[in-house]
């Protein structure tokens, strides 16, 4: 008697592990890693959230109100300094990056975040994905320019008679600070969601304890020039408000990077350890996003307003000749403002006291 034939075994069906290098089996190839190069099963809300008419009408508008006034802002600075070919500061330059990044975050991250709000009632979609980036890229490039122009401040006032970073050394720099953003927002795209908040964490830290530390030694130069004129009623008296007008500059700009980015931390955070319905986490980050995107729209009142030598800029940009009158191109910048008095460094050598340099003032209110 013939035994039944066996029936015949199918053939395993072909798995993207034969090619490791193809985009749809990367994440499979090396599962260890973790890696998320695909987008696939990237945590969405169970449901599309739906706004209500008032706060979609209000996230709107904030976000339209961020576009134009940083937009118009932002592309001002990069004209104005542009036309300042003349004595432009290394500060100056970091301004122009600054505005770039900033306009990048003004004219292409919030209008995606506008669609997303509109078109999908929410922060989802492929224009969350694509502005997420874009956010990622931007900010962090904004981040990093903020603490190069720190960074250029302290080095200017503590080391004024041997500055180190020139304006042939600062484009290295900037070349690092996109190089590096890119990279930052190429890996947090890439990597689990979860590990996101950390890597946005170190990214704030480090620069906002930059930021602090060099704003501290600057403030405290301050107030070394203010004792040290002392003896001198009116030049006293120059330099407390020069010194008032810098504890307020520096204030404003350590509270505005503050306010603006740590709510988009917080966000990110909660999202992954408070129990949210798909609306409430959908408000709370658009609303994370609009204030570091205020941030990046109001960057340029902050830092090139406050220049002189940006104000004569713009007034000869609109040919305002009644404000040119009013300001003197003398107490020009950022950088460069009228010196009142020199200090005298001095040494003890045997039994004389012998001056060995001059130090301006002026590096100490590079911020006004």
């Amino acid at each position: 008697m013939s035994q039944p034939e066996p029936e015949p075994v199918p053939e395993p069906e072909p798995t993207g592990a034969a090619e490791p290098w193809s985009n749809s089996s990367l994440g499979d190839f090396y599962p260890e890693w973790g890696w998320n190069v695909t987008g696939e099963g990237e945590p969405e809300p169970e449901a599309e959230p739906s706004f209500g008419p008032c706060v979609q009408g209000v996230l709107v508008a904030l976000a339209v109100l961020i576009i134009v006034v940083g937009s118009v802002g932002n592309s001002l600075v990069i004209i104005v300094i542009g036309k300042m070919r003349a004595g432009r500061t290394v500060t100056e330059v970091f301004l122009t990056s600054l505005a770039v990044a900033d306009l990048l975050v003004c004219m292409v991250c919030s209008p995606l975040l506008v669609v997303g709000i509109l078109v999908h009632s929410g922060h989802t979609g492929v224009s969350y994905r694509v502005e997420q980036f874009l956010f990622y890229f931007s900010s962090v490039a904004s981040i990093f320019n903020l603490t190069a122009i720190a960074l250029d401040r302290y080095d200017a006032v503590l080391h004024p008679m041997s500055r180190r970073l020139t304006l042939q050394r600062c484009r290295p720099v900037l070349v690092l600070i996109w190089a590096l953003s890119a990279a930052v927002a190429v890996v947090i795209y890439f990597m689990p969601s979860e590990y996101e908040f950390i890597v946005l964490a170190i990214c704030f830290a480090f620069p906002f304890a930059a930021m602090v530390i060099s704003y501290a030694r600057i403030l405290s130069a301050a107030k070394a020039a203010e004792r040290r004129a002392a003896g001198n009623k009116e030049s006293s008296r120059t330099n407390t408000s020069k010194t008032d007008k810098t504890v307020k500059m520096v204030i404003i700009v350590v509270v505005v990077f503050a306010v603006s980015w740590i709510p988009s931390l917080i966000s990110r955070l909660l999202k992954y350890v408070v129990q949210m319905t798909p609306e409430e986490l959908s408000v709370m980050e658009v609303t994370a996003c609009l204030i570091a995107y205020g941030g990046s729209a109001l960057n340029f009142l902050v830092y090139a307003f406050m220049s002189r030598r940006f104000k004569i800029g713009m007034s000869q940009l609109f040919r305002c000749h009644r404000f040119i009158r009013k300001v003197n191109p003398a107490d020009d910048d950022i950088g460069k403002t009228r010196m009142n008095s020199a200090m005298m460094v001095t040494v003890q050598n045997a039994n004389t006291t012998k001056p060995i340099a001059a130090i301006d003032e002026k590096q100490i209110y590079q911020l006004d």
